[in-house]
């Protein structure tokens, strides 16, 4: 025992010294505990504890001041997986977690309700690898699971098919109570136990049924009064635990909603965090970002970064401003305290059912902290009309806020953006792994990690092989890596692998150390097409954009990101979110593969491809190609047709430049706009920003001719209509 103890604390040692592990102050604590433990037969059990939206900071394991014992407790006796990456938002990362691949590859290459023209068929269906939720195709890890004898239960979000062929119940998991949407109020019930909700009558209608939740294959509406959603789940879960079929291992998912928005929470757990959150996001963010230093997360050296340009000082907020985000925030807090308790309650019940030392539990947050923007017109609309956000309502059972932007920042201390970016703090989460029979505890893991990973350690413990051939086609291996070799103390990781990410345009890479990133601009409604790179081992905060400094670096992770997109089928589209469908015809008559899509922003609203906006309004005018597959790589002349019909007069066809000169449209010539020396897979056509002073209506036709005269055009103009 004392050699095995020896060898063991050097293995420890040596792989702090190549920093694959951020060792535990003290040392002692890294060490593994190698003395007997109880011994246990047959195969682990599994659980994957999924929290929605949670900050990277927001555990008190993190550096926060939110008392969540339950959650440290499994935490600092486990492995901390301090280079944790996930999916920008939550749909995409659920697919990857149940897939152990790509979410390209698992139905969700983008979230279902921005999935764009593109990315769908002639007949408005969405392509494969689009779909928005877990295909019957795609092979999930559960079904592997079930045909090796565990039992599998699932509670809580789902997020992944609303119909019934795409239910949990049919993708390999025995026992469900599932939420099927991807999120909905906490307070699920009222005083009478009928089902509170905030989905509106058309969304039930249009799926037949009047609740959002299922169990077991079957609509669930049975709610005692006054539900809570994070407790309930938990009952949930203990009644599951204690039902399933004892003769076999179990796997167990439990997808918390908390702490997504909307923030709700009973008032008496809000009230013991008012006071603490009246000093402001500027004070608790230092002190998490001290909190984070003492526990080892950053070197003494770092400092934290300035306050995002979007975020207003706290003190220069009004005194009815700072009540308001005073009470957001203790919600927020209220939830999480709530979330941990009951955490608390699924672990106890563990050890009194004789589970808890054969259980593997991973935790993480399926994406980074977010703020909240406002919304489209009409979603402003329909939550004033619905829900009070009062000061003295939010929190309540009709209240529908989430977090504000200061707030935000403070979730994902020190990390920089937010959900839905792929700098860090959109996608590099909160997340560890506790095992009671692990040969090493108390540690922080740093090598690159992926919620893909999960799946493939559950199978490699359960001595499950993910299969070749699914439903008589090919199916494509698992991405993830078994991380089994972490309880064996072999913790060296692989310095060349790379994670890479692509969401509705957003992309990122990060290999080694280094770093791409893109990122949302809320106040235009389009992601920043720039890529950020960043070398995170002096700029671990991504503050310091490298991309033309580093042009080799930049380079190798462009071509790195490049391979990915091929290798996950990614359709590129447009950082703009242009809706306007405008077909593709070659030569007037064929009906093409070639799609182009266009549109009119006003004001910096979304794209689309009829407008009616004022003189006085900004208009931005954008285009995109997909030129036909036989078309990529040759050169091509792009070209812009604008009809003008004055409000009295007669029309007048016009031809542009991209300098802004024209020519008289005669239909037999072509002017181009542009040239390029060959097509790619998605060429932009940026056509035109200003003020359109001459009230009418506008037409715009565009496409491509190659030099041979084969002519791609749209089917379907983009229209802008000027009103005075």
């Amino acid at each position: 025992m004392g050699q095995l103890s020896i060898h063991f604390k050097k293995a420890v040692i040596g792989a702090c010294t190549v920093s694959t592990l951020l060792c535990a102050n003290p040392l002692q604590q890294a060490i593994a505990d190698v003395l007997p433990r109880a011994s246990t037969t047959g195969k682990p059990n599994f659980i994957t504890i999924v929290l929605d939206d949670m900050g990277f900071s927001d555990l008190g394991s993190f550096g926060s001041e939110i008392p969540t014992p339950n959650l440290d407790q499994l935490a600092n006796t486990g492995i901390i997986l301090n280079n944790f990456y996930a999916a920008p938002t939550s749909t995409p990362s659920r697919a990857m977690l149940f897939t152990g691949k790509d979410h390209h590859q698992s139905g969700v290459g983008n979230m279902p309700t921005w999935v764009r023209p593109e990315q769908r068929d002639r007949q408005g269906h969405n392509l494969a690898g689009y779909e928005g939720l877990l295909p019957e195709y795609v092979l999930p890890f559960t079904e592997v699971l079930q045909n090796t004898g565990y039992h599998n239960m699932m509670v809580g979000k789902w997020d992944l098919g609303e119909e019934p062929e795409y239910y949990p119940s049919k993708r390999g998991i025995d026992q469900t109570f599932v939420l099927l949407p991807g999120g909905d109020t906490y307070f699920l019930s009222d005083a009478q136990g009928k089902l509170v909700t905030t989905f509106d009558a058309n969304y039930y209608a249009n799926l037949g049924l009047e609740s959002p939740y299922n169990q077991n294959g079957v609509e669930f509406k049975d709610f005692p009064p006054n539900a809570y959603a994070t407790t309930y789940y938990t009952d949930k879960t203990l009644e599951i635990l204690d039902s399933r079929d004892k003769s076999k291992p179990f796997y167990l998912n439990l997808s918390y909603i908390t702490p997504h928005d909307p923030y709700q929470a009973p008032a008496d757990v809000t009230a013991k965090y008012l006071a603490y959150y009246e000093r402001g996001w500027d004070v608790i963010r230092e002190e998490r970002f001290t909190r984070q230093k003492q526990l080892g997360f950053w070197t003494d050296n770092l400092q934290l970064p300035a306050r995002p340009e979007n975020v207003p000082a706290w003190d220069s907020l009004t005194d009815e401003q700072k009540r308001y985000e005073t009470k957001r925030m203790a919600i927020y807090a209220a939830m999480l305290d709530i979330l941990d308790q009951n955490i608390g309650r699924v672990v106890q019940h563990l050890k009194d059912i004789g589970e808890y030392d054969n259980t593997v539990i991973f935790v993480h947050s399926d994406n980074g902290g977010p703020f909240s923007a406002a919304g489209s017109p009409a979603y402003q609309a329909y939550v004033a009309k619905n829900f009070d956000n009062s000061y003295e309502n939010i929190g309540n059972i009709k209240s529908l806020i989430g977090s504000s932007p200061g707030w935000g920042m403070v979730m994902n201390t020190p990390l920089n953006q937010y959900k839905g970016d792929t700098f860090d703090g959109g996608v590099r989460t909160a997340a560890f792994v506790h095992y009671p029979q692990s040969k090493i505890s108390g540690v922080k893991y740093s090598g690159l990690t992926s919620v893909m990973d999960i799946s493939a350690t559950i199978l490699d413990m359960a001595g499950a092989q993910y299969p070749y051939v699914y439903k008589d086609r090919p199916n494509t291996p698992m991405q993830g890596i078994s991380m089994a070799g972490l309880f064996s103390g072999q913790v060296v990781s692989d310095p060349e692998r790379w994670l890479a990410w692509e969401l509705d345009s957003a992309k990122g890479v990060r290999k080694g150390n280094w770093k791409l990133s893109q990122k949302w601009i809320p106040e235009q409604n389009r992601w920043d097409e720039n890529w950020y790179l960043f070398n995170l081992t002096i700029d671990p905060f991504e503050r310091n954009n490298l991309s033309t400094k580093e042009p080799e670096k930049f380079a190798e992770l462009l071509k790195v990101y490049r391979q990915y997109a091929e290798q996950n089928s990614v359709i590129e589209i447009s950082g703009k979110i242009i809706n306007g469908d405008l077909g593709g015809l070659i030569n007037s008559t064929i009906l093409s593969d070639a799609r182009i899509t266009g549109g009119t922003a006003v004001n910096y609203l979304y794209f689309n491809q009829k407008t009616t906006p004022k003189t006085t309004d900004l208009v931005e005018v954008e285009a995109s190609i997909q030129p036909a597959k036989e078309h990529i790589g040759l050169p091509a002349n792009i070209f812009v047709q604008v009809t003008y019909t004055p409000p009295e007069g007669t029309p007048v066809k016009l031809m542009f430049k991209q300098d802004g000169s024209a020519t008289l449209w005669d239909d037999a010539s072509i002017l181009p706009f542009f040239s390029v020396s060959a097509l790619t897979k998605r060429v932009p056509v940026p056509i035109y920003q200003g003020i359109l002073s001459l009230p009418g209506k506008v037409d715009i036709l565009l496409g491509y001719q190659l030099s041979d005269g084969t002519m791609v055009k749209s089917e379907k103009p983009i229209t802008i209509t000027v009103g005075s």
